[in-house]
């Protein structure tokens, strides 16, 4: 099975039409970095409801310090795994 590289942009826009058709009420990303959001939200017409993100012990990101400041928009929702 070959992989095939989809750019972020085009996923995105594709949830978008999800939410225009009526098909889903919200749309989020998980495990995105800063500048991942940052990039999201410079294209996104719909911006994320939820951001989800992996953090225990064993796996230690450094997150908190960083992670509402250089958001350019408030994120209604995070929620740590």
């Amino acid at each position: 099975m070959e992989l095939i590289s989809v750019p972020i942009q085009s996923t995105w826009e594709a949830m978008e039409a999800l939410v225009k058709e009526g098909l889903v009420k919200n749309i989020g990303v998980s495990n995105f970095s800063c500048q991942g959001i940052r990039d999201l939200m410079s294209y996104a017409n719909i911006k994320p409801a939820v951001l989800q993100v992996e953090l225990h012990p064993y796996l230690q990101q450094g997150l908190f310090e960083n992670l509402f400041n250089p958001i350019p928009t408030r994120l209604s929702h995070v929620t740590l795994i």
